[in-house]
């Protein structure tokens, strides 16, 4: 069955990315609809309620609020209220003195009651305090050592807001050349420490087995194996410099804003619609199938969806070049996580929690404290929701744990062959929240005898929500090093937008829509 209407260009996914590209190519006169298979714009920058507490998908914050303003505004959009976040995070290690979880029931206990960990520091903009706290907690490190992190964390995050935002695609060769060489001596420094892995860095900063514990308490601020040093850099000089901000409101707010100036410009979003193919005839796109067996027709197809998903599900794996399928299959995905969104009557403030996110490594020895999936020792982190709806219980309050898990854990979380999901899997996933909930009571005491709702997501639950291969949550694994044309080379028609070709957060993501639009606009003339 073929839709009344046809299309200039159809955009999959109604994420940051989607949106902005649908926006920008509406707002230049084009017939644009985007096709979202949930019930709301954002992808995984979204939140949801329960009890009244808005918790987001992921954790976000921006470093360029004013780029994302000013897009919206140029596209005849609502501003976005940001609010400066105090700290990056705070990081604790494993425990050293065991606290009291309490007996079942009993009144929550005092903040000597919490566990002691083997370490303690917060990052915010103060790299004096930053320094202290460290040398007072790891004696053995060399103050030069400190000071060189500190200087290199604070110059990459420097240069890493300077690089050139333009499309490769898009800028002319000349342009690029001059670039290139412009920035030839930073870009040089970026590129040893992109090659060079963040435990090799940091063992050659701080050697030896007695440093072993504040190596994994710096790790915890990319807790990534394999990751680069540039990315572990950036995060820490970002925090330094104090430029963390968030939407107020939770991460649906930014989303919303969006999708409403994609309305505003006369884009239809039609949302709980799954594409099931990208329609193509003669290597040239003609259009999408929708999952009621409507056929949307239009000259350009937008994919701001799972790259593996768009080549092999919705194209069609015979379609795509071996050349190409080779290179889909060397790139690893982002490594998924497990959430549990959490509705307690304690209050974490009297545990000297909820003024910043918690980061709490397992173990002193690397790369174990990043690699285990289990729920016994695996890395997670307890984030403190501070928005609520109108009604929300004042006597409750809100606590979401992040914790590393992966998508083939335990036979697919006990759905191996197919992602269905049976009484095998619900009772895994009651039990793996219920260890990971005992471990976070550790710093919270009796929080499991406390609560008042519990909702678990697992790689399960992403994979079902976003369709990314294997829940991924931000695109390719992000220590990869290539970047993937936006306009498909084998298709003409097809394009990619987000993070499957370019790197993840807000602003990359929403440019990326950008410069999809702009090629669309000009193949189209």
């Amino acid at each position: 069955m073929r839709d009344t209407n046809d299309w200039d260009a159809i955009v999959i996914g109604a994420g940051l990315a989607g949106l902005s590209c649908a926006a920008h190519l509406a707002k230049a006169g084009r017939r644009v609809v985007v096709i979202e298979q949930t019930a709301k714009p954002g992808g995984l920058w979204s939140s949801f309620s329960r009890r009244g507490f808005i918790f987001d998908l992921s954790t976000h914050w921006v470093t360029e609020p004013q780029t994302l303003n000013r897009m919206l505004e140029d596209l005849g959009g609502p501003p976005v209220d940001f609010i400066q976040l105090e700290h990056l995070g705070r990081y604790v290690g494993p425990v050293a003195t065991r606290g009291s979880a309490g007996a079942p029931g009993a009144p929550p206990p005092p903040r000597s009651a919490a566990a002691v960990p083997a370490w303690d520091f917060t990052v915010g903009p103060d790299a004096k305090a930053f320094k202290d706290a460290v040398r007072a907690q790891f004696p053995a490190a060399v103050d030069a050592s400190l000071d060189k992190l500190v200087e290199d964390a604070i110059e990459i995050s420097r240069c890493v807001d300077s690089l050139p935002t333009a499309s490769p695609e898009l800028t002319p060769l000349w342009s690029r050349l001059r670039t290139t060489i412009s920035m030839a001596v930073r870009t040089r420094r970026l590129r040893s420490l992109s090659r060079m892995p963040a435990d090799e860095y940091l063992a050659r900063l701080f050697p030896g087995e007695e440093l072993s514990g504040l190596r994994a308490a710096l790790h915890t601020l990319a807790p990534i194996a394999g990751v680069p040093s540039i990315g572990l850099l950036a995060i820490l000089g970002t925090g330094l410099r104090g430029r963390l901000y968030a939407p107020r409101g939770g991460a649906q707010v930014l989303s919303d804003a969006f999708a409403e100036a994609a309305r505003r410009n006369g884009v239809e979003i039609r949302f709980c619609r799954r594409a099931t193919s990208i329609l193509a005839e003669s290597k040239r796109v003609q259009g999408v199938t929708l999952d009621d067996g409507v056929e949307l027709r239009a000259q350009a197809v937008i994919s701001a969806a799972d790259a593996k998903q768009t080549f092999y599900r919705l194209l069609g794996r015979e379609r795509v070049p071996d050349s190409y399928k080779k290179l889909l299959e060397a790139q690893p995905v982002s490594e998924p996580y497990g959430l549990i969104s959490l509705v307690t009557t304690i209050e974490p403030a009297s545990l000297g929690l909820g003024d910043t996110d918690v980061f709490i490594c397992p173990s002193n020895e690397m790369p174990r404290a990043l690699e285990s999936v289990e729920p016994e020792d695996c890395l997670f982190a307890m984030i403190f929701p501070r928005y609520t709806e109108p009604g929300a219980d004042t006597t409750e309050r809100a606590i979401q744990i992040v914790a590393r898990a992966a998508y083939a854990w335990r036979e697919h979380w006990e759905t191996y062959p197919t992602p269905e999901r049976g009484d095998e899997y619900y009772a895994l996933k009651e039990e793996w929240a219920g260890k990971i909930i005992a471990r976070a009571q550790e710093y919270i005491p009796r929080l499991s005898s406390h609560l008042v709702q519990t909702d678990v997501a697992t790689p399960i639950t992403f994979y079902r929500y976003t369709s990314n291969t294997d829940g991924a949550p931000v695109g390719w694994h992000y220590a990869g090093q290539r970047r993937w044309k936006q306009r498909v080379p084998f298709v003409r028609g097809l394009y990619q937008a987000g993070h499957w070709v370019g790197p993840s957060g807000a602003v990359p993501v929403t440019r990326s829509g950008k410069w999809a639009a702009e090629l669309v606009l000009k193949d189209l003339g």
